[in-house]
């Protein structure tokens, strides 16, 4: 695509105090694809299970790190307490790995049916 500066297709005239404001309109590619419900449906659900996933694996990082960190830093006299951390740590490790895969799933998933939509529009 070729570099061009465009030209102005309207220019707003300021009022008291204000800046002029000129639209300038720019040659875009704009590629439409047909898609039926459930395509839509299936791409909404998948984006919306990799946000959900990637935001609980961050999560299971973020509590990972802070009692890993405090295990490794802090002398804990072994009991409840030193228990409930390692637990905790165990227990917010498998959780990271757990949903970091679903998002990496549903990720692949959205990008397959991107990729099956405009297979079929380009067949078509």
């Amino acid at each position: 695509m070729e570099n061009n500066p465009g030209k102005p297709v309207a220019q707003w005239k300021p009022g008291k105090g204000q800046s002029a404001i000129t639209v300038v309109s720019h040659k875009r590619d704009l590629h439409v694809y047909q898609v039926t419900e459930s395509e839509l449906d299936n791409l909404h659900t998948a984006g919306n299970y990799k946000t959900l996933d990637i935001a609980l694996c961050s999560l299971g990082v973020g509590v990972f790190s802070a009692t890993l960190i405090t295990l490794l830093t802090v002398d804990m006299k072994p009991g409840l307490t030193y228990q409930t951390f390692v637990a905790i740590c165990g227990i917010s490790f498998v959780a990271t790995l757990f949903f970091g895969v679903r998002a990496v799933l549903a990720w692949r998933a959205a990008r397959q049916e991107l990729a099956r939509i405009k297979r079929a529009e380009t067949s078509a």
